[in-house]
């Protein structure tokens, strides 16, 4: 299957790496032929990462009014009837329903009292579908590929596009938020942002509910919306009524209107991965694909699409990078018990977790790696210099496991690596470098040297040595006479003007 792929890989080269896109229908060359609106679907066509395959024209069978697109629906061809895969154990297991999904997305959304019928599409329609770069340069085994799957070109700019929408759409199906509702999210920083953007698109009222974690640039973006951010203290058990998660758990009790999105524990969360990653994943690859890497916060991305991908190829392997502070490798690793789970702290935001959370299923993940936040912060920066792409720390941390699997991984191996949002919300922090040696993840610059100019460089570098002498003698006799002053109890002015009028001669 890998071979397949190679033969379609593209001439076109960039620092002589050969580089291509996957897309649904394959790869793609660098530089396709411009699109069209409908191809380009409200993006610059020419992002050189935002390449997606050819939209098909709208025909007598083209998708009728309030049904799934082609793009979201899971047709049974080409990839044949679904193997039996691997149905492991879940926390909180979820079913795809077709009939809720397609009540959800029938169901017209109001700005107020004004229907707003195009709302849900709009937001479909443009989440998802995210190119794939290659990234293979950083594999440590030539014969294994690497691949990002470039998450922050949904709107937003996360991953947490495909819940935002998919958790608000089946929330209105079911009845549990009415137009003009207000929405509550306690988030780490991406599900604020895409929790904003769907409940401005469709006209609700938000909350968002963070902690002092969260970079400054991701704080912004949730009140950009429109609505109201709360920033709770960073460092507070998992059972303390100040945790940013118990905050909202509060907030929706005493205003049993309000909708709380509660995504760590949402069977909604893993279902958005099921239903949407898990075949772009597929269907981008051709099957290819024989690792899939994602860390865990929520644990929706790696539960949802690790269960799709399995049930498509049980022999796909499922990783979790875990960073370290995080409760997951003592809880997965380890055994330590949920109740005795100590957390410790790490910087890398968006992944790893001081609690076990309720949509994370550990039945589909087959590996776990243990990383520090060092290493994901530096593999951000290499990829950044080297391949002129800003990513976050998680997916940084991604990358870096990505790395450690080429090592091992069997030739012809294709690593899928989930690349969950950019580096440009991440300035103030990971591509800053007083805050990187502030925190001791890099050591402090040494300062460049000032360039002389030639005349000054000439002059501090040609003193004669009767210029010397001239020095050393100054200075004896300046020496001299000053004893003498003390000696004698002299005027020390007449002193001071003898030597600056010696200084003057030499």
């Amino acid at each position: 299957m890998l071979a397949s792929i190679q033969t379609l890989a593209p001439s076109a080269t960039i620092s002589n790496r050969p580089r291509a896109f996957l897309g649904r229908n394959g790869l793609h060359k660098l530089r396709p032929p411009p699109a069209t609106a409908t191809q380009s679907r409200g993006r610059s066509s020419t992002a050189r990462r935002a390449i997606r395959p050819a939209a098909s024209a709208p025909g007598p069978e083209s998708t009728p009014e309030g049904a799934m697109s082609p793009s979201r629906r899971r047709s049974p061809s080409p990839r044949g009837p679904k193997p039996t895969g691997v149905a492991a154990p879940t926390r909180v297991d979820f079913e795809y329903d077709a009939a809720t999904w397609a009540n959800a997305i029938k169901t017209p959304t109001r700005r107020g009292t004004a229907t707003k019928v195009g709302d849900e599409r709009k937001t479909r329609e443009l989440i998802g579908d995210t190119p794939m770069v290659d990234l293979s340069f950083l594999s440590a085994n030539p014969c294994v590929k690497i691949f990002g799957k470039a998450e922050f070109f949904n709107p937003s700019g996360s991953i947490k596009d495909r819940i935002a929408n998919h958790i608000i759409s089946c929330a209105e199906a079911e009845g549990k938020l009415r137009p003009g509702g207000t929405v509550v999210a306690a988030t780490s920083g991406n599900t604020g942002s895409a929790i904003a953007m769907v409940c401005a698109m469709r006209g609700y009222k938000y909350i968002v509910i963070t902690n002092e974690k969260t970079s400054k640039e991701k704080r912004d973006s949730m009140a950009a919306y429109g609505g109201q951010v709360l920033v709770g203290p960073s460092g507070k058990p998992a059972d303390h009524p100040l945790h940013y998660q118990n905050m909202a758990v509060t907030l929706c009790k005493e205003n049993p209107d309000y909708f709380d999105v509660d995504q760590y524990d949402n069977p909604r969360n893993p279902e958005a991965y099921y239903l949407t990653l898990g075949p772009e994943i597929w269907e981008q690859t051709k099957g290819a694909v024989t690792h899939f890497v994602a860390g865990g916060s929520t644990g929706g991305t790696i539960s949802g699409t690790g269960k799709y991908l399995k049930e498509m190829k049980p022999e796909v392997k499922v990783c979790m990078p875990d960073p370290k502070g995080s409760v997951f490798w003592d809880f997965y690793k380890e055994g330590v018990p949920e109740e005795e789970l100590q957390p410790g702290s790490y910087q890398v935001e968006g992944v790893g977790k001081d609690s076990i959370p309720g949509a994370m299923n550990f039945g589909v993940v087959d590996e776990m790696l243990q990383l520090n936040c060092k290493q994901s912060f530096e593999m951000c920066r290499r990829v950044a210099a080297e391949d002129g792409m800003l990513i976050g720390g998680s997916s940084g941390l991604n990358l870096s496991a990505a790395v450690e699997l080429s090592k091992t991984a069997a030739e012809g191996s294709v690593i899928v690596a989930v690349m969950p949002d950019s580096g440009i919300k991440y300035l103030s922090k990971i591509f800053n470098d007083e805050w990187m040696v502030e925190k001791g993840f890099m050591d402090a610059p040494t300062p460049a040297k000032p360039v002389c100019e030639p005349e000054a460089e000439k002059a501090t570098t040609s003193a004669s040595a009767k210029e010397q002498e001239q020095l050393e003698e100054f200075l004896g006799t300046a020496s001299a006479k000053l004893k003498e002053c003390v000696a004698s109890g002299a005027d020390p002015s007449k002193l001071l003007a003898a030597i600056s009028k010696l200084e003057k001669e030499v």
